[in-house]
């Protein structure tokens, strides 16, 4: 386990220091047998250190991480709220 990175409050991590703390969450035990979270948790990442944050959307994340399609049904398929419930869980895990 490691250490959260230290910012100011209302401050993000540098996007190096979040993308290396990213690599340390990702091969601890609590996420290396999981491919499904590390990517959703890889996409969010992502997407906040390069400031694409418009892309945080449930139909894109689905699209983009999940392989579904752009016009999928997010009432039908909980694919994208139950990954990040699972990446929420093992987070909580890790920080413990």
């Amino acid at each position: 386990m490691s250490e959260p990175i230290a910012t100011l409050p209302g401050h993000p991590p540098p996007p190096e220091a979040a993308r290396a703390q990213l690599a340390r969450i990702v091969s601890s035990p609590h996420f290396k047998n999981s491919r499904r979270c590390s990517a959703l948790l890889e996409y969010v990442v992502e997407a906040a250190c390069s400031g694409h944050l418009d892309s945080l959307k449930e139909r894109l994340v689905g699209s983009a991480v999940f392989g579904r399609e752009a016009n999928y049904d997010t009432n039908q398929d909980a694919v994208v709220r139950n990954a990040a419930a699972e990446v929420r869980k093992r987070l909580a895990q890790y920080y413990l």
